[in-house]
């Protein structure tokens, strides 16, 4: 069992996994989450518990690797401060030297065009693997701004949940009258494709392992919670076939036929019942941060 949290922070705003290969089918072929009804404690929800909400921090893992890391680059950049700045002073000293003959007003300018340019070269920059840590934090908090909707609804949602077992973290679990539904959010660039064979790409990149990971999450999330969890892959600003597509038995598409997917299944659960069951699992999960 999960370390149980003292309490949720509202936010409104290395297991392989087997190869698998990937097949296309229609959104409307998802499983039945009724077959499977969840065992839960005959108790009232606690006091004070109202109808959906919203719990955790979207984006707070990414967005704390991230930091982590660029403090990482950062002090690496530091050490180094010493022969950069040696190298902006010769080379705007080596500019005016080579200028000087031209005539004093041209070699102070000269000079210090030439330092500006070695030191503009030599500043400090946030790798690209380390900038990924802050934008898949914002596609996070973009996807959230999303379901707020559903909260709206009704439905229970818990942002950035760790994953039992592991150091992985869950970006979004939706408690709704349908059941249970892991959402994993990617803000991307490009286009997802489908080959002849029926696998799926990104921008030249097979999403096999990205799928193998959200299908493996959810099945962890699944064995904790004691109901089915559907995995979910929500993308942003990227170009995906008709907007949805159903690879591998996760969904991929974007974050309007997301929630239009959700709200369109049939319900397995009364409020009473997502209440029941949204308390379980925050007694259950804890938060990634």
């Amino acid at each position: 069992m999960a370390h149980q949290p003292a309490h949720w922070p509202h936010d409104d705003d290395d297991q392989d996994d087997p190869p698998v290969g990937l097949s296309i089918r229609p959104l409307h072929q998802l499983p039945d989450l009724g077959e499977a009804a969840p065992t839960l404690p005959a108790a009232a929800p606690s006091a004070g518990w109202d109808r959906g909400g919203a719990y955790g921090t979207a984006g707070g893992s990414a967005l704390a690797h991230y930091q982590q890391a660029r403090n990482r680059e950062w002090t690496t950049f530091a050490r180094t401060l010493p022969w950069r700045l040696a190298a902006v002073i010769g080379a705007g000293a080596l500019a005016g030297t080579l200028t000087h003959g031209a005539g004093p007003r041209l070699a102070g300018p000269a000079a210090a065009l030439a330092a500006a340019a070695v030191g503009w070269r030599l500043r400090f920059r946030v790798s690209a693997e380390t900038r990924a840590w802050r934008r898949g934090a914002g596609g996070e908090r973009r996807t959230a701004r999303h379901l707020k909707k559903l909260v709206r609804s009704g439905w229970t949602v818990l942002h950035d949940l760790a994953i039992p077992g592991s150091r992985a973290n869950g970006d979004h679990l939706l408690i709704g009258p349908p059941g249970v539904f892991l959402v994993d959010s990617k803000a991307w660039h490009g286009t997802i494709t489908l080959a002849v064979d029926g696998s799926a790409w990104h921008n030249g990149h097979p999403l096999d392992q990205t799928l193998a990971t959200v299908r493996w999450e959810a099945q962890q999330l699944a064995t904790t919670l004691g109901v089915p969890v559907l995995p979910l892959l929500c993308v942003h600003d990227t170009r995906i076939p008709w907007d949805e597509i159903y690879v591998d038995n996760v969904p991929v598409l974007t974050p309007a036929k997301l929630l239009g997917l959700l709200r369109s299944l049939e319900a397995h659960l009364d409020p009473t019942g997502v209440m029941l069951l949204a308390e379980h699992t925050r007694h259950q999960l804890h938060p990634a941060t």
